[in-house]
């Protein structure tokens, strides 16, 4: 047999009538090689695929079930359940029309919580007729004695008993001529609002003081509650 010399590999095995047997056979391996390299990429597709499948079945069935508990996020005033009177209090609620920006703002005016206007703590809340998705509920505190809470600036709830995340809140205050009001805002979801109100207990706690509302002061919120459109 004459041998010639391989041009891809240099070694004298390459024959007249058959392939260089090394460079075959280093092809063949190669081959195998692909191959499995091949089905492992094919495996992880599958497998990812199937990861993904199972992890969205999972989501979509939490869910479901969410809702099943709580209701739909986001659902519309006429899916919340509002509360209704007839209401005995001593709180005033005004509808008033802003002619100027054109909308309606329904407030309740300012209820003591403890002590006076000028030296106390008072509650009140209004929401916009034209946008009824969130009520702004605000606590004030007028002092004599100067700044209250501007060191910490702090505001927890508990409803019935357990702790109660109304949404974020907005910290200001103003001076007047011998007091100072600071003001605790929440702009809270119209649902927000709802669960606080529908409460049978609600306690605010200001930094280290700490406050109950009565049930005239729940009475008067739920008033409010009723008047939004729905």
């Amino acid at each position: 047999m004459n041998l010639i010399k391989c041009p891809s590999c240099g070694v004298d095995n390459l024959d007249t009538a058959s392939k260089c047997r090394m460079c075959f056979e280093s092809m063949a391996v190669g081959s195998k090689h692909k191959a499995k390299s091949s089905y492992r990429n094919v495996f992880l597709v599958v497998g990812g695929v199937l990861f993904f499948l199972v992890v969205n079945f999972i989501a979509i069935s939490n869910l479901l079930e969410y809702r099943k508990i709580h209701g739909k996020s986001g659902a519309s005033n006429s899916t919340l359940n509002f509360p209704r009177g007839p209401f005995s209090h001593s709180g005033v609620i005004t509808s008033e029309f802003d002619r100027f920006k054109g909308y309606t703002v329904t407030s309740l005016k300012s209820m003591q919580i403890v002590g006076s206007s000028l030296d106390g703590l008072e509650v009140s809340a209004f929401f916009l007729n034209n946008d009824t998705s969130t009520v702004v509920f605000r606590i004030n505190s007028t002092s004599s004695d100067g700044w209250k809470y501007i060191e910490c600036k702090q505001a927890h709830f508990l409803i019935d008993g357990v702790p109660f995340a109304p949404g974020g809140m907005v910290y200001d205050g103003t001076i007047g001529k011998g007091y100072v009001i600071e003001f605790f805002s929440w702009d809270m979801s119209t649902a927000k609002f709802l669960q606080l109100v529908g409460a049978r207990s609600v306690e605010v706690k200001l930094c280290l003081d700490e406050y109950q509302l009565s049930s005239e002061h729940l009475n008067a919120l739920r008033d409010l509650a009723s008047r939004i459109p729905h």
